[in-house]
């Protein structure tokens, strides 16, 4: 048997290592609990919501929970046709998208300037970026809209544009810039001896290599003006330039809320953030992990 055994393939032993069985310590108990508990809180209103949106709108005045009826799916119709929501649906995302690549190429170049460019400037202009990170965004309100009514961007998506790219160029630059300054300066030099310009520099070999930090950047600085109510208010006056959260004042009247269309459309301008979000949330994660370093 012994014999059998030694003359066997090193592949036909089988090899028995004891089985770790997972110890429920006290701390492991109490880390299960917490996550737990935060699943809840995450996850709670977005089902509240869900559920809401497929229930009267008596019952949700009486009742703040209660169960999804799928009778009253005709909600999302309604509140699709009654507030518009296709075509504010649309001019969110257009004008949001244009903001955010705007920013983006402003505060990229920037944060590259700001890294590799050896400016003799280059703390106090990172600093005067920074410094708009501890304006209030509401404080800028009447000085904006003065403005814009001068140059004729009220009730223009392109105001809105402007706005939004204008407020997320401080984080832009801070984000930007720490990637950058984590990017090992030998491919830059590499780049440079082999006779590359700066722009294919950038496009070619730094870009690619911050994903993570692009990623982040893009899905802050699309929400921030994509959940944007008050500039979007004053700026924008037609109904054919609407945003999503002007859209959803279609449905609070005079005599009344009907908070069954509100919970159906807040469903639906939920949806394109999440998807953003599920789509990019690989690199959004890897950029928390490394703190915002090369993925």
């Amino acid at each position: 048997m012994a014999l059998d055994t030694l003359t066997r393939p090193a592949t036909a032993v089988r090899r028995t290592t004891p089985r770790r069985t997972p110890r429920w310590t006290p701390l492991t108990v109490l880390i299960v609990v917490l996550m737990s508990v935060w699943a809840v809180l995450c996850l709670g209103p977005l089902l509240w919501m869900l559920a809401n949106s497929l229930r009267s709108s008596d019952g949700i005045f009486l009742h703040a929970i209660g169960a999804p009826e799928w009778a009253r799916r005709g909600n999302y119709s309604q509140a699709w046709q009654q507030g518009g929501m296709g075509r504010a649906l649309v001019v969110s995302i257009l004008v949001n998208a244009a903001a955010t690549l705007l920013c983006g190429l402003v505060s990229g170049l920037v944060g590259f300037a700001l890294s590799r460019g050896r400016l003799p400037f280059a703390r106090p202009l990172f600093t005067f970026f920074l410094l708009g990170l501890m304006i209030p965004t509401f404080s800028l309100l009447i000085p904006v809209l003065t403005q814009f009514q001068s140059l004729g961007l009220t009730d223009n998506p392109l105001g809105l544009v402007l706005v939004y790219a204008g407020f997320s160029v401080s984080l832009g630059v801070l984000l930007f810039k720490g990637a950058f300054d984590q990017l090992p300066g030998e491919y830059l030099e590499a780049a440079a001896l082999d006779g590359a310009s700066v722009p294919w520099t950038v496009i070619h070999i730094a870009l690619p290599l911050i994903k993570p930090t692009i990623a982040t950047f893009a899905i802050l600085t699309f929400l921030n003006g994509y959940n944007d109510f008050v500039f979007a208010l004053v700026l924008i006056a037609g109904e054919d330039n609407r945003t999503l959260p002007l859209a959803l004042l279609q449905f609070s009247g005079q005599f009344g809320t009907r908070y069954d269309l509100v919970f159906a459309a807040v469903t639906v301008s939920t949806l394109p953030a999440l998807i953003g979000y599920l789509v990019l949330r690989r690199q959004i994660q890897q950029s928390v992990a490394v703190g915002g370093r090369v993925g």
